[in-house]
Parts: structure tokens; C-alpha cells; sequence
């Protein structure tokens, strides 16, 4: 079963209520996780979308216990899932900005204030996991 993000990290995690975003960017990527810091931060809308998340995800889980991969959290799954459709994303580019972006890593609630145990991501992992979230829910979720 696929956890639920934890809201309270631990003391090194940067909460993603602190995520600052830029005022003049007129790029997508700032825009698509101030929403969804929106729904993080807003009780209701998470449980929705968590909900939504618990029914879709955690019912395909098995393909990814059976192959040995490793899972991620139904947040970081979301996050990735809604910057790749967002953006038009390939997977690289993906791979790229969930290892290296500071405020997607924020968002996501894995970036932390020390450069000592960052969380990152295979290639694999994501296209695995990713697998797991199809357009519809992402369009039910909306």
C-alpha cells in the first residue's frame, strides 16, 4: 500500500508550504506547482485527491512489488505525473528537473537545507511509477 504524504517531515525536509515561487516567470512549470501547493495545503482538497490517488493507484501496485521496484509516496507521484502532462515532458526532462529542481523538489517535499542525503531518482523508478497514474485520474482529479 502506497503512503499517503506525510505532512510533518522530519527536522532536515523543507515543508512544501515554504515553497516561494517567482512573481514575473512566464513559464508553466512555477504555475502548475503553485497549484499544487494549493492542494496540499488545503485540507479538503487533499483528502479528495488523496482518496482519488488511494483507489487508482494503490490497485496497481502489485506490477510494481512483483518487478522489485521501488515505489514512491502518491505525492510524489502526482507531482511528477501533473509537471509531465503540463509540461509536455518527456521522461528525461522529468528525470532531470525531480533530481535537480529546487522548487519542484520543495513541492514534492523531498528537497531539504543540507546537501547531505537528497533524495533522487532513477530513470526507471520514474517511468515505473508514473505508469501507475493514468490522464483520467489526473482529469477526475482536476
Amino acid at each position: 500500500m502506497r503512503t499517503k504524504f506525510e505532512r510533518d517531515p522530519d527536522l532536515f525536509t523543507l515543508p512544501v508550504s515554504l515553497a516561494e515561487f517567482p512573481n514575473n516567470c512566464r513559464d508553466e512549470a512555477p504555475k502548475l506547482l503553485k497549484g499544487l501547493q494549493v492542494i496540499f495545503m488545503n485540507e479538503a482538497l487533499n483528502q479528495a485527491v488523496f482518496l482519488l490517488l488511494s483507489s487508482r493507484i494503490n490497485a496497481k501496485q502489485n506490477m510494481l512489488v512483483n518487478s522489485g521496484r521501488k515505489g514512491m509516496g502518491l505525492w510524489e507521484i502526482l507531482v511528477l505525473g501533473v509537471m509531465r502532462q503540463g509540461l509536455n515532458a518527456n521522461y528525461d526532462r522529468i528525470h532531470y528537473l525531480a533530481n535537480t529542481d529546487m522548487l519542484m523538489r520543495t513541492v514534492m517535499g523531498i528537497e531539504t537545507d543540507s546537501r547531505l542525503n537528497k533524495k533522487q531518482y532513477g530513470l526507471t523508478m520514474i517511468k515505473d511509477n508514473l505508469a501507475l497514474l493514468d490522464e483520467q485520474t489526473i482529469q477526475e482529479g482536476n
